[in-house]
């Protein structure tokens, strides 16, 4: 049976939880220059997400951005950089198979980076739904100068993933065979045996 599309979404912070930050998280809800900010090493805060959208089949990847961020403070020199942490967790704080990556946070203009795409949860096996449903993102200021603060604007996870299988038919019984998924039929007649 054929693949369904493959389909990119993005999931938007929904919450956070356990943060320290000294400028608050939940800032990094929406992208809008209204920075969260970490002020201290050691700070340090979970995002939640939004949920997959119903016509999921299969997973193939996810992909953390990080959107606007900076050091700043007047203490610090054009050189001066700071560590942003970022780890893959599920609801519960555990990491999934070391997905920890460090982000050299830096002076002068806001920056973006895309962190490593991830195309499983425990290094073979594809991500299922209700992981990436439960999954946080754990960002802590790390190490460095952070001067006034690490600041960052917006969070956000990249999923690509496949849609369900198109019907099929089958010639030899005349019939359309569905395993799963939704269609809409908008016109014809439907004769159910």
């Amino acid at each position: 049976m054929p693949l369904g599309s493959q389909v990119t979404t993005i999931l938007t912070p929904s919450a956070v939880h356990h943060s320290d930050w000294a400028g608050d998280l939940s800032k990094v809800t929406g992208e809008d220059l209204n920075f969260a900010i970490a002020d201290t090493v050691g700070q340090a805060g979970y995002v939640e997400f939004t949920d997959l959208p119903a016509d999921v089949h299969s997973i193939s990847s996810i992909q953390v951005y990080l959107i606007n961020h900076l050091i700043s403070g007047a203490s610090l020199g054009k050189t001066d950089t700071a560590v942003l942490r970022t780890a893959i967790t599920n609801d519960g704080g555990t990491i999934y198979n070391s997905y920890v990556e460090d982000t050299t946070i830096r002076t002068g203009s806001p920056r973006d980076s895309s962190l490593t795409k991830r195309l499983t949860s425990d290094g073979s096996a594809a991500w299922t739904i209700s992981e990436v449903n439960g999954i946080e993102v754990h960002l802590s200021a790390h190490s460095g100068t952070v001067g006034d603060g690490i600041q960052l604007d917006h969070v956000y996870i990249e999923v690509t993933y496949i849609t369900p299988p198109p019907p099929s038919y089958d010639s030899t019984i005349g019939k359309v065979i569905m395993d799963s998924g939704t269609t809409i039929l908008n016109e014809g007649t439907i004769i159910l045996d």
